[in-house]
C-alpha cells in the first residue's frame, strides 16, 4: 500500500544499489547517507513519535483535498503526512528491537508499548488519508499519477471502515499481545518450564485474543477469523479450507518418516555448544562465496551493525528481521541457543534482509518473504563450509517444518471455529491434543499444553502456514543447486527483489511446482523416505 511513498531521488539510488550488485564507492556511501542510508544502528536515534503531529498532517490533507485546486499543493501535504507516518513506524520498530534486547528495561517497556499501542490509530489515519483523497476533486488528476494508478480510490469510495469501535477492537487485540511478552518473559525466565500457574495465565489471555479476533472478524463481514486473515492481513490465492486440505494430506504422506525422526542422534549432534562468534563467521562465509547482492547486504549488515545475535538472559525468546524505515536499514535480531542450529536461525533471517536490502524493504507478500529467508538457509549449506552436520540437521528440521507448522496451522483453524461456551481451555488443549496426534506429535516427548508457548498463535495469527509453502519453494531452489551448480543461486538472486503477492502466481512465474500439486506432494514423500538422518 505504501509503495508509491518513496522519494524519487531514494528510488534511484536503491534501483542504482539494485542493479550495479558491486562494491559501493565513496561517493555512493556518501550520497546514501544524505538521505539516512548506511546509517550505523548504534547511531540511530529515538523520539516518542508525536501522533498530534501525525493527525494535523491529515487535516491538512483533508483540508487541501476539498479546497485546493493544485496537485502539486496536495501532493506536499500527502508527503508531508507520510513524513510523519514513516517516523512513527522508523522509532516503533527501535522501540520494539530495544525493548525485545532486555525486557527488563522499564523504559524500552513503556516506549513500545506506547508505538504499539498508537499502531492502529495510524493505520485508521491511512485508510481515512485515502477515503479522503477519493472523495477530493483532484481524484483524476491523482490517479494519472505513477503513485497511484487508474482505479486506486476505487475500494476507498466508503466512509473509513475503522470507525470507533473497530479501532477499540483493534486496540483490546494489541493490548491483549503485548501482555504476552511479559507471559513469555515469565517462561524464558523460568528456563522454558511451563508451571500450571503459567499455563494458566496464558490459555486464559489466548482466549481473550481469540474471542476479540472473531468479533473483528464478525464486524468486518467475514464468516470466520482465518477466512479475515488469509485475504486482509496476507493476501493469499489460496482459502483456509485449501490449505487445510493440503495439511491432512502432508500429515497423512510424512507421518512415516516424521515420526522416525524420533530414533535419530540429529538433536544431539547438533545442539551441542556453538558461540556467537562462530555462528556469524559462518553466514560470513557462505554469503562471501555466494558473491553478488548476496555478499553486498552482508557487508551492508556487518559495516553498519544492522544485528544483534548476542545472547541474553533477558531478551526476548526469539528471532526476527525488522526494516527501520526511514534509515533504510533492515535489522536482524536473534536471541541465540548457542548451539549448531543458530547458524541456519540467523541464515533465515539473514534473507529476508537481504530481500529488503535489495529493493529498499520489500512489499512482496508474507509466503514469498518466506521463502527469501528459508531458501537462504539451504544455500548456506552449498555455500557454507563444514555443512554435513548442519545438512542432515536442516533436512530433518525441513520435514519437522512440513509436520509441525502444519499442525499448527491445523490447530488454528480448527480452534478460531470454536465459539461462545465451547472456546474454553479444556477444548484448546483437547483440540491441540488431536492435531499432535493427527501429525505424530506423539512419537516424541511432548506437552499437549505447549500451543500456549507458540509466539506466532499470539501475535500472528494464521502464519505458520507461510512456513509450509514457503520450505517447499525454498526445497524446490536447493535440490535445482545440488543438481546443477549456481542454478538454484541464480534463480535466489533473481527472486529477491520480487514484490509478488500470491505465492502460487510466484511459482508458476520462476518455474517452480506447485506445492499443491499431487505430483510434488509425492515427490516430497519421495524424498523424505529416502533421505537418511
Amino acid at each position: 500500500m505504501r509503495h508509491w511513498t518513496r522519494r524519487l531521488t531514494a528510488l534511484l539510488l536503491a534501483m542504482c544499489l539494485l542493479l550495479t550488485g558491486c562494491s559501493f564507492t565513496e561517493e555512493f556511501i556518501e550520497k546514501m547517507s544524505i538521505f539516512g542510508i548506511a546509517t550505523a544502528y548504534e547511531d540511530m536515534e529515538y523520539t516518542r513519535p508525536d501522533m498530534a503531529k501525525l493527525q494535523e498532517a491529515l487535516d491538512n490533507c483533508s483540508s487541501l483535498a476539498q479546497s485546493t485546486d493544485s496537485v502539486d499543493t496536495l501532493m506536499k501535504a500527502v508527503y508531508a503526512f507520510y513524513d510523519e507516518y514513516d517516523a512513527f513506524y522508523t522509532n516503533s520498530t527501535l522501540a520494539e528491537i530495544r525493548y525485545s534486547c532486555d525486557l527488563t528495561n522499564l523504559y524500552w517497556e513503556e516506549e513500545y508499548n506506547f508505538c504499539s499501542s498508537q499502531s492502529p490509530t495510524a493505520e485508521a489515519a491511512v485508510e481515512h488519508l485515502f477515503c479522503t483523497l477519493a472523495a477530493s476533486p483532484l481524484r483524476e488528476e491523482l490517479e494519472e499519477m505513477d503513485y497511484w494508478g487508474e482505479g486506486f480510490f476505487d475500494a476507498y469510495d466508503t466512509e473509513p471502515s475503522i470507525d470507533e469501535l473497530l479501532l477499540s477492537l483493534m486496540e483490546q487485540e494489541t493490548e491483549l499481545i503485548n501482555r504476552y511478552y511479559g507471559l513469555d518473559d515469565r517462561y524464558t525466565a523460568a528456563g522454558y518450564t511451563l508451571d500450571d500457574a503459567l499455563f494458566q495465565d496464558m490459555v486464559s489471555l489466548y482466549i481473550q485474543l481469540i474471542g476479540v479476533r472473531q468479533e473483528i472478524a464478525d464486524y468486518l463481514g467475514y464468516p470466520d477469523y482465518p477466512t479475515l486473515a488469509y485475504d486482509m492481513y496476507y493476501a493469499r490465492d489460496y482459502t483456509p479450507e485449501e490449505a487445510a486440505d493440503y495439511m491432512t494430506k502432508l500429515g497423512e504422506a510424512l507421518y512415516t518418516p516424521y515420526t522416525a525422526l524420533s530414533e535419530s542422534d540429529i538433536w544431539e549432534q547438533t545442539y551441542t555448544y556453538c558461540p556467537e562468534l562462530e555462528t556469524y563467521r559462518f553466514l560470513q562465509t557462505a554469503a562471501k562465496a555466494m558473491g553478488g547482492i548476496v555478499a553486498d547486504a552482508f557487508s551492508y549488515m556487518d559495516t553498519n551493525g544492522l544485528h544483534h545475535i548476542l545472547y541474553g538472559e533477558n531478551k526476548l525468546n526469539t528471532s526476527f528481521e525488522a526494516y527501520i524505515w526511514n534509515y533504510y536499514a533492515p535489522f536482524v535480531f536473534m536471541n541465540p541457543y548457542l548451539d549448531q542450529s543458530d547458524k541456519l536461525t540467523f541464515a533465515h533471517e539473514f534473507g529476508h534482509f537481504a530481500a529488503d536490502y535489495s529493493c529498499d524493504g520489500t512489499f512482496c507478500g508474507i509466503d514469498i518473504a518466506e521463502t527469501h529467508s528459508m531458501a537462504m538457509e539451504y544455500l548456506c549449506l552449498c555455500y557454507g563450509k563444514d555443512t554435513e552436520l548442519l545438512t542432515r540437521y536442516k533436512l530433518a528440521d525441513s520435514l519437522c517444518t512440513y509436520m509441525e507448522q502444519s499442525a499448527y496451522a491445523m490447530f488454528e483453524y480448527q480452534v478460531y471455529g470454536l465459539q461462545d461456551e465451547d472456546l474454553t481451555e479444556e477444548n484448546i488443549t483437547e483440540l491441540y491434543r488431536q492435531v499432535g496426534k493427527q501429525f505424530g506429535f506423539d512419537a516424541f516427548n511432548w506437552d499437549p499444553r505447549e500451543y500456549v508457548t507458540v509466539i506466532h498463535f499470539f501475535t500472528d495469527p494464521m502464519y505458520t502456514v507461510s512456513y509450509v509453502l514457503s520450505n517447499d519453494l525454498a526445497m524446490q531452489i536447493y535440490q535445482l543447486e545440488l543438481e546443477d551448480p549456481g542454478a538454484g543461486l541464480s534463480l535466489y538472486e533473481n527472486i529477491l527483489p520480487s514484490q509478488d503477492t500470491y505465492i502460487l502466481t510466484f511459482a508458476e512465474t520462476h518455474n517452480l511446482e506447485s506445492p499443491f500439486s499431487q505430483e510434488r506432494l509425492q515427490s516430497v514423500a519421495a524424498f523424505f523416505q529416502d533421505t537418511p538422518f
